[in-house]
């Protein structure tokens, strides 16, 4: 029941994971990701995908536990496509584990490979995901978010006050989301993927659970942040660029902010 994270291993508190290095692995056929390049800059985003890119129902309860995650972490490994990417969640919310992101970066969604990490939602075959399984994951971006140092921000349509499903030019344009830190789905990413990847159901939870929402193109992000990194930081007028690296996390817990994270949720007692 493991993350790996700088090539160590840390437990998950109230999630279910398996990771290649966990013993159960090689019964599962569990391995690591084969495509992946070495990380060389910071991570500062998790991308959010659905197998079949279906936009489907939310039903309630938890899903069954299904061996779809186990075909799925055997296929990334085995074609011979370019494609890889970080963990799965099962539609009963357990997690396969294949990449340690903090060494290397997964082949999930191009520009953004080299600043994110990445995970797929197993749904069923219309696209439906499952509540629990989505509160699943809520608490799998909670730890994630902890341990990589991520902001917990995600935009947000503000006119019609829902997910922003569609294209982000500062994610999906020429600076390819250099300066965007947070959570989003893969169609913020390109205009080739529909809503359905991932979807509302997760976005609505992660603003349910305190998640900072913002209009990312706004750049309303980063106008907050400079006002935190001079207000409550200290600063310099240079220093504060609104992108709150890994700078900004050393600071956060320098003025007692756990883990460095600017809201806390329930995780941050339990690994703080």
């Amino acid at each position: 029941m493991s993350i790996i994270l700088n090539g160590i291993q840390h437990q998950t508190p109230n999630l279910k994971t398996v990771s290649w290095l966990d013993p159960e692995a090689q019964s599962m056929k569990i391995k690591e990701v084969t495509d992946k390049n070495n990380r060389y800059t910071w991570l500062r985003g998790i991308v959010c995908h659905t197998v079949h890119g279906i936009l489907g129902n939310l039903l309630p309860g938890i899903g069954p536990n299904t061996n779809l995650d186990e075909k799925y972490a055997s296929y990334q490994v085995n074609t011979t496509r370019d494609v890889s990417w970080d963990f799965t969640c099962d539609l009963n919310g357990e997690w396969i584990i294949q990449n340690d992101p903090l060494k290397y970066f997964t082949w999930h969604a191009t520009s953004v490979n080299p600043y994110t990490c990445g995970f797929e939602f197993i749904q069923k075959d219309n696209g439906d995901l499952y509540q629990g399984q989505v509160q699943k994951a809520v608490e799998f971006i909670d730890l994630l978010t902890a341990k990589l140092g991520i902001q917990r921000q995600i935009p947000w349509n503000f006119i019609d006050n829902k997910p922003n499903l569609k294209p982000i030019y500062r994610i999906a344009g020429p600076n390819h989301g250099k300066d965007v830190v947070g959570i989003y789905n893969h169609s913020n990413q390109t205009a080739n993927k529909g809503p359905g990847d991932c979807g509302p159901w997760l976005p609505q939870a992660l603003k349910e659970a305190g998640y900072e929402l913002y209009n990312f193109d706004n750049s309303d992000d980063v106008i907050a942040w400079k006002k935190r990194q001079k207000n409550i930081l200290g600063f310099t007028d240079l220093e504060a660029d609104g992108v709150p690296g890994p700078k900004t996390v050393r600071a956060l817990k320098d003025k007692g902010y756990t883990n460095g994270m600017f809201i806390q949720r329930p995780i941050d007692s339990l690994i703080g």
